[in-house]
Formats: structure tokens, sequence, C-alpha cells
């Protein structure tokens, strides 16, 4: 899905001003995922997988919110 899809989407459904913080956390598992993801010609790296691409974009998020106390 495209960068830019996910901003619109996120931009229409959010209600209480998230999709800053949502879209900073997008951008930090895209980095994340290129700098593990080898290219062609590289060595090394972990092969693309749609779980890992959910687990990068979970712990961005995840480190993003911080409980109420």
């Amino acid at each position: 899905m495209p960068r830019r899809s996910i901003e619109l989407t996120l931009q229409m459904w959010d209600d209480e001003g998230a999709a800053p913080l949502l879209l900073e956390a997008v951008d930090e598992a895209i980095s994340a995922l290129a700098d593990t993801v080898p290219t062609a010609g590289s060595a090394g790296g972990i092969a693309w997988s749609a779980q890992l691409a959910r687990e990068c974009v979970a712990y961005a998020i995840r480190i993003r919110i911080t409980p109420a106390t």
C-alpha cells in the first residue's frame, strides 16, 4: 500500500488528531524495514514478509503510546 494512501486513510478516519503521531510511526516502520530487508545485489538482512512489516508497524506505534496515569 502506498504511503500516501495510508496518510489519506488516517486523515479521513482521524477524529482525535492522532494521524500525525501514527504517520510518524508508519515512517519509522518504513525506515526500519528499509534498513532490515536487503535490496537487490546486497547481502545479509532479513527477507521481507507481511509478518515483519506488521511487527515493525506495531512496535513503532507501541513505543509512542504510553498508559495514562
